[in-house]
């Protein structure tokens, strides 16, 4: 299987935060993907979830590495943005229409499995991807001709379209056991993580709206208001953001599996009392 990398952007005020710094989204990629790229097949699942990136600095994070993934000039790269944002997710879905890029987007990091191909595939190549997702993410010209009834020829050329445009890797083996050809989605992490920002928590829901709520502001104001807003936001959420993230990068830290639960069931009992209260008024 693939080598899976899981890492996330940081943000000026915590793991919540609309982003719209292009040049702290620069460094953020060229920290992770050095020039040399990387020598063995790799996906990296790229963590959007509570921070909600402007179109331009989706642009200066997806086009490079998009562009990178379908060319093969930092190797062997596949790219996965997760997200549940639907906004995000459009935008996404324009990028790589309009750049040719080579990426996918899955709702979060645990459902990997479930990424949505995007950028320029036909129909066929698109069924050749769900072929290969439903053949378990690993083929040989030989398993994905049998399970289309297709002849060898044919089967190749499906198989090397998506593996030129960056969909699938292709691990070359003897001649005997021919091609290996694997679905970035059927990549697992080998352990935990150990990086705090490759595992962020779900975000209570009032917590989600007023962050989301930021990202709209940024499309409409200048950026003294964007400020503004930002600051209002921290004084309304200051003392939850500092203790529960403490508490989940100790945990994690820790890799202290029981205290993660824990704070996730704290976490839904708070999001309850929430809405109860909210009825009541």
């Amino acid at each position: 299987m693939p080598h899976l990398e899981v890492r996330a952007p940081r943000t000026p005020g915590g793991t919540a935060a609309p982003l719209i710094d292009r040049a702290l989204m620069t460094q953020f990629r060229s920290s992770w993907v050095l020039p040399s790229g990387v020598n063995e097949p790799t996906v990296l699942a790229i963590n959007l979830e509570g921070r909600f990136p402007s179109a331009g600095v989706l642009m200066e994070l997806v086009v490079p590495l998009g562009r990178a993934a379908s060319g093969g000039t930092l190797g062997p790269l596949a790219v996965v943005l997760c997200t549940s944002d639907e906004g995000t997710r459009d935008v996404l879905r324009a990028l790589a229409q309009t750049h040719d890029l080579a990426l996918y987007v899955a709702p979060s990091t645990e459902r990997l499995s479930e990424a949505e191909p995007l950028g320029p595939l036909t129909v066929t190549e698109h069924e050749t991807l769900n072929v290969v997702r439903h053949l378990g993410g690993r083929v040989t010209v030989a398993n994905y001709a049998q399970a289309t009834n297709l002849e060898a020829s044919a089967a190749t050329n499906r198989l090397v379209n998506v593996f030129k445009k960056g969909f699938v890797h292709r691990v070359e083996r003897s001649r005997r056991d021919g091609a290996l050809f694997v679905d970035p989605r059927a990549a697992t992490l080998a352990e935990e993580p150990a990086d705090p920002t490759s595992g962020d928590f779900s975000l209570p829901e009032p917590l989600r709206h007023d962050v989301k709520a930021l990202v709209d502001i940024q499309n409409r104001e200048s950026g003294a208001a964007i400020a503004t807003a930002w600051q209002e936001l921290l004084g309304a959420h200051k003392e939850q953001l500092a203790a529960d993230h403490r508490e989940l990068q100790d945990a994690m830290r820790r890799g202290d599996k029981e205290e993660l639960a824990r704070l996730s069931k704290h976490y839904a009992k708070k999001q309850a009392q929430a809405r109860a209260e909210r009825h009541r008024g």
